[in-house]
């Protein structure tokens, strides 16, 4: 469709002003479409494009600004709607572009009703019969409505442009299911027959077609934010079984990466889930997949980072076992490879974003193996990390994972400076966090990720960076873990989620009032009875909190013998709870606390020494800000006053605490 003249506009939008939503949106997406960089070399282009946003008068012919658009446009694109059958001005608009560039150059797309109600007059007449790209409901279907427009703009095929912006898409979505991805939106849209309904083919045929046709359509939409991971595992294990039916030697290298990436989504679903011997499955056998494909294509970047991938997550199994010294040797080899990818091209978003995942990775693992002298690796890892996802925003100013994974890195540089900085600065780096979801909580309020990690933060930022709280923090802080509750709710698969609401619902109650932690405990006993359903390992960690929460709540009624009945209980059934558990220190300590409470000292000076000897506890040099105190709580119950004045100074010299409360401090007062 292109012309020897090189008109001002790529397109002109025609559309009636009950459209504006579409006609906007569509606007965007084309003026942004990624045209592939051989076809930028060409001159073409899908932007600027035309689109009238002020309402038509009552004139009785179309503006000068309009006529000289029209003619200064190379391609019609126009909205098909009974809205759009009944405009005078989009009848008009469509006569005069006939006239000026034949009918070779108009487009149109449905986005309401059938031909029959939507087309308008001036589109068929003469007995035309216009194809017409579907702008569906569904985010998948509304791109592959514009990929097609964007292919009559550009003047070349919709395969050549599906199979790039598949890749892209699925990099980054950290699933490698390109071609599947190509080939079911070339076979599955093969020209929207937008004539009559008996022009509408059966569009998956075979076995093959029907895998494909089921992946395009479902793919993007269960792997939009919603959080949904039942969907994901269902599209994984469709695709696994259509290519476990071939030979592995009969597979070519793309079908190869498909399967493993396949297999990398069932993972990923059953790490979430706890079921870890499903997922060290599926992660051995795609290792062993795209370990094949890289060694056949060792300087392939689509090898490279299906391998990558692989990596990440044998670093993520272990990662979900707490077994993080285990984490390092995988991590590394995945930011091996992402460097890589990134050396090959620094302007590539995707590779960009590849090397912050690297960087941010091996940040965890420095952070998280508590020790004292991988502090400022992992502060380095992280500054790194920040500033590559800060690099692959300027290259996509739009992009939510950038935005997204940029506030994680945020997130965890706060945590590495937490025990050895300052106050003022570790919060600096939660607010800036903080900012970032909440213009992506603004930007995609129906996020179910965004909204749960947002809330993560809110209880993160109030629970380890502030000792002591405002009325208005703390209304906050219920407020977060209210609304963790029916987020959690909402994917009964996704038991992280349920760890992290249970973690912070159990661990945030000390100064909660009596309704409060009745309308608590109801919230934590439903999350814990989807909870055994998984079958989880620190399911009586949780029981436990919850049987502190509730002697607390007959502490508040007055009820001491009562508590003391159903403390004693929970002693006995504590009493083999192992010292590994994770989260123990926290268990440990709100024991302490109920039998220091009702006069149980025996009992509570047991808690004591089992909350100092908890393995968080075993790194002394690394001053996490609520354990300090926790220990100078501990410390003066057990008598042992000269450990208190230098955790005391530090907390204050850091600005945790103020002097006044260090000087108020004695073992006597405790």
């Amino acid at each position: 469709m292109l012309t020897d003249a090189t008109p001002h506009y790529a397109a002109f939008i025609s559309y009636a002003h009950a459209d504006e939503a579409v006609a906007a949106r569509l606007h965007k997406a084309l003026e942004t479409y990624p045209v592939p960089k051989h076809l930028r070399g060409e001159g073409r282009t899908t932007r600027p494009i035309f689109r009238d946003v002020a309402e038509l008068t009552a004139a009785h012919s179309l503006s000068e600004k309009i006529r000289d658009a029209v003619n200064n446009s190379r391609v019609l694109i126009v909205l098909c709607s009974p809205a759009a059958k009944a405009s005078h001005w989009v009848n008009e608009e469509i006569k005069l572009f006939r006239e000026i560039h034949g009918d070779g150059a108009i487009l149109s797309a449905l986005i309401e009703g059938t031909p029959a109600t939507s087309f308008p007059e001036a589109l068929i007449q003469g007995g035309r019969e216009p194809l017409a790209a579907s702008l569906g409901a569904s985010n998948a279907g509304f791109k592959l409505g514009v990929t097609q427009l964007a292919a009559g703009i550009l003047g070349t095929g919709l395969d050549e442009l599906v199979q790039r912006g598949a890749r892209r898409r699925t990099r980054r979505m950290g699933i490698g299911l390109a071609a599947s991805l190509a080939f079911s939106a070339v076979m599955g849209f093969t020209a929207y027959q937008a004539v009559d309904a008996r022009n509408e083919a059966e569009l998956e045929r075979g076995e093959s077609e029907a895998l494909l046709g089921y992946m395009i359509k479902d793919l993007k939409v269960k792997l939009e934010p919603v959080g949904r991971l039942e969907l994901l595992e269902g599209v994984g294990r469709k695709a696994i079984e259509y290519y476990d039916n071939k030979k592995i030697d009969e597979l070519s290298d793309d079908s190869l990466r498909i399967l493993a990436a396949a297999r990398q989504v069932v993972a990923e679903v059953a790490l979430d889930a706890g079921q870890m011997m499903e997922a060290q499955s599926q992660i051995e056998a795609s290792s062993d997949l795209t370990r094949e494909v890289l060694a056949r294509n060792p300087d392939d970047t689509d090898a490279i980072y299906a391998h990558a991938q692989s990596e990440y997550y044998v670093g993520a199994y272990y990662r979900k076992q707490n077994k993080i010294a285990e984490t390092e040797k995988p991590y590394r080899e995945y930011d091996r490879l992402a460097q890589q990818l990134y050396q090959k091209d620094p302007t590539n978003f995707d590779w960009v974003m590849e090397a912050g995942w690297g960087q941010n990775n091996l940040g965890i693992w420095a952070r998280e193996s508590l020790e004292s002298d991988l502090v400022d690796d992992a502060i380095k890892y992280y500054d790194k990390a920040i500033e590559l996802f800060e690099l692959a925003l300027d290259i996509n100013p739009e992009s939510m994972s950038a935005t997204y994974e940029l506030a994680n890195s945020y997130s965890g540089r706060s945590f590495s400076e937490l025990p050895v900085g300052m106050a003022i600065s570790a919060r600096e780096f939660q607010e800036e966090q903080l900012k970032l979801f909440d213009e992506l909580e603004q930007e995609y309020p129906k996020s179910i990720p965004v909204a749960i990690r947002k809330l993560k933060a809110v209880m993160d930022h109030y629970d380890g960076f502030y000792l002591m709280h405002s009325e208005d923090q703390k209304s906050e802080i219920r407020t977060a873990i209210d609304n963790f509750f029916e987020l959690a709710k909402y994917d009964s698969k996704n038991f992280d989620n349920m760890e992290s609401f249970l973690n912070s619902a159990t661990n945030n109650f000390e100064s909660l009032g009596v309704e409060d932690l009745k309308s608590r405990q109801l919230k934590i006993i439903e999350i814990l009875k989807l909870y055994r359903k998984g079958g989880q390992d620190n399911i009586q960690l949780y029981e436990l909190m919850l049987g502190a929460i509730d002697v607390k709540i007959d502490i508040l009624d007055g009820q001491n013998q009562l508590a003391m009945n159903k403390l004693t209980e929970i002693n006995v059934a504590a009493s083999s709870f192992g010292f590994s558990k994770k989260n123990s220190t926290n268990l440990f300590f709100t024991l302490f606390l109920r039998n220091q409470e009702l006069g149980n000292n025996e009992a509570a000076i047991s808690y004591a020494n089992e909350f100092l000897n908890s393995s968080d506890m075993l790194v002394a040099d690394l001053k996490y800000p609520t354990m300090s105190e926790k220990k100078i709580v501990v410390f003066s119950a057990l008598g042992i006053c000269k450990k208190i004045e230098p955790l005391a100074t530090d907390l204050v010299t850091r600005g945790f605490r103020t002097e006044n409360w260090k000087n108020s401090l004695s073992c006597s007062q405790r």
